[in-house]
């Protein structure tokens, strides 16, 4: 796994610019501040989460973990740099669990990319909010995970 490509994605996106910024689709749910976030203990949050710990436990064999975790950490420190992020919050802080999130989002599109494999829809959906610059930060529903407008934005 190429430990460079998913910062290589991420620096060239306009991640986190338009964090509250006007949606032309009224139907898509919104949060307009890092305050109104729920936290990570949401149901509709923590499903994101377990998803792609379920798909990075699918496709990432213990000895790419290393790699991994390098593809990781490049694309967080880059999103640090954008955002209000704190290295010494936990995932209750609203910008650091964006800030992983979006890590977690690119790492497995890497993988994932660098295997040949199609992208999960579910990928392929948070994937289309970090490129527009918001950070789908829940679900809407418990079945909504692959649709474009099946998350709550920021």
């Amino acid at each position: 796994m190429n430990p460079l490509a998913a910062g290589s994605r991420a620096r060239g996106l306009p991640l986190f610019s338009h964090l509250g910024a006007p949606i032309a689709d009224p139907a898509i749910r919104r949060i307009l501040s890092w305050d109104e976030w729920t936290g990570p203990e949401d149901p509709l949050a923590y499903a994101i989460g377990e998803r792609q710990q379920s798909m990075h436990d699918a496709i990432i064999a213990p000895d790419e973990e290393e790699a991994w975790k390098r593809c990781l950490d490049d694309v967080v420190r880059h999103v640090a740099r954008l955002i209000p992020y704190d290295e010494r919050q936990d995932t209750w802080h609203a910008p650091t669990s964006a800030a992983w999130h979006a890590g977690w989002t690119f790492a497995l599109e890497a993988a994932y990319v660098e295997k040949a494999m199609e992208l999960p829809a579910e990928l392929r959906a948070q994937i289309h909010w970090f490129e527009l610059g918001h950070w789908p930060c829940s679900l809407r529903s418990a079945t909504s995970m692959a649709d474009i407008d099946g998350y709550v934005v920021f």
